[in-house]
């Protein structure tokens, strides 16, 4: 139960990288005039953004595997 409920944590830790580096990355792209977003650069975004949808695969393969059986505890 503890590789399922890990699983679930990783997909969950990815798809909130990945909403708020989207929005991020919109946010950077479409308010030229805000200087919050201006110490970052464009490879900070991707990198978290990529490091997001890298949990939800790996989270989502690990929740597979578990139901196909090829795991065992």
């Amino acid at each position: 139960m503890t590789a399922r409920t890990s699983n679930i944590a990783y997909m969950v830790l990815g798809l909130l990288l990945v909403l708020i580096y989207v929005f991020a990355l919109l946010h950077h792209q479409y308010e030229f005039f805000d200087d919050s977003f201006e110490e970052a650069g464009w490879i900070s975004y991707l990198f978290f953004l990529l490091g997001g949808v890298w949990f939800v695969v790996f989270g989502l393969i690990g929740l597979v595997r578990l139901k196909q059986g090829k795991r065992s505890e």
